[in-house]
């Protein structure tokens, strides 16, 4: 599979997130943020002339330019593996490659083969879902993922004593990479991961449904999530512009649902909701 990279350079830096999280809506699936430009990935077989004419669009309202280039998909592992650093959310989860030293000085350790996926922990909304998840009591839950990435999420539920994990995502390279970490991490007894959309779950009930995903999609399957909690459940989303919040407190309020809490880092949320009480 052939990558496109694009080079974004924007006139207002305080434009990169909103920026990101568009571009994310689009399809594009990894991000790398160097000084003032924006690194984005994109599969080079999915981008058509309609998303062309989009992101010209998006460029013009936006006051940026880009670039890009064809990358092989063997060269972009190598590259990413060399640039691949550990990451350690609140000095309790560690998140490293296979070649990073074990360091048993934290109560959580995740291993992710460094390939092209969303979901490493680098990302603000990442950190902030296994922030929260690391306070949370997952012992005997029934948990989905839905928008799994690499995995790190579902591998998180597992090591949390979870024992009935169902890991969806939609991208076929994210799907085979997340399938090789939960091996990494000795989770695959418990982890059934799907290629697959959300509405796979429309006929199933879990105790907590994970979805760090976009704006966009939390919007469209709202309800979804809502009709999959059993009773007591818990919904926690991220992938959200801090930006964006009311459109997701009116949608989630919609659904039935209340807040029980919100974690925010570098302009991304993650809120996390119960069944409203009648």
């Amino acid at each position: 599979m052939n990558y496109l990279e694009f080079t974004f350079t924007l006139e207002d830096q305080e434009m990169q997130d909103i920026l990101i999280a568009l571009l994310a809506e689009m399809g594009f699936d990894t991000f790398d943020e160097t000084g003032h430009l924006l690194l984005a990935y994109t599969d080079a077989d999915a981008f058509d002339e309609a998303r062309t004419e989009a992101l010209n669009t998006l460029c013009a309202q936006l006051n940026c330019s880009y670039r890009y280039t064809t990358m092989a998909d063997k060269n972009w592992n190598e590259e990413w593996e060399k640039q691949f650093q550990p990451v350690i959310i609140e000095n309790r989860c560690i998140i490293r490659a296979p070649f990073h030293q074990a360091d048993d000085a934290y109560e959580q350790e995740i291993i992710i083969a460094p390939r092209m996926a969303f979901g490493t922990g680098h990302h603000a909304s990442t950190y902030l879902m296994v922030q929260a998840m690391m306070d949370m009591d997952l012992r005997e839950k029934t948990i989905c993922d839905a928008g799994t990435g690499t995995g790190v999420l579902a591998i998180l539920a597992a090591k949390l004593g979870a024992t009935d994990i169902l890991a969806l995502d939609n991208n076929e390279w994210a799907y085979n990479n997340a399938l090789d970490n939960l091996a990494l991490n000795d989770v695959l007894e418990v982890v059934d991961m799907q290629l697959a959309e959300p509405p796979l779950i429309q006929d199933k009930k879990f105790d907590v449904i994970l979805a760090n995903i976009n704006r966009s999609v939390i919007l469209e399957y709202m309800e979804l999530f809502r009709h999959a909690l059993n009773d007591r459940g818990t919904l926690l989303l991220s992938g959200i512009l801090t930006a964006d919040m009311p459109l997701i407190t009116r949608a989630a309020a919609s659904a039935g649902l209340q807040e029980v809490r919100n974690l925010t880092r570098e302009d991304w949320s993650c809120v996390e909701y119960t069944i409203h009480a009648d």
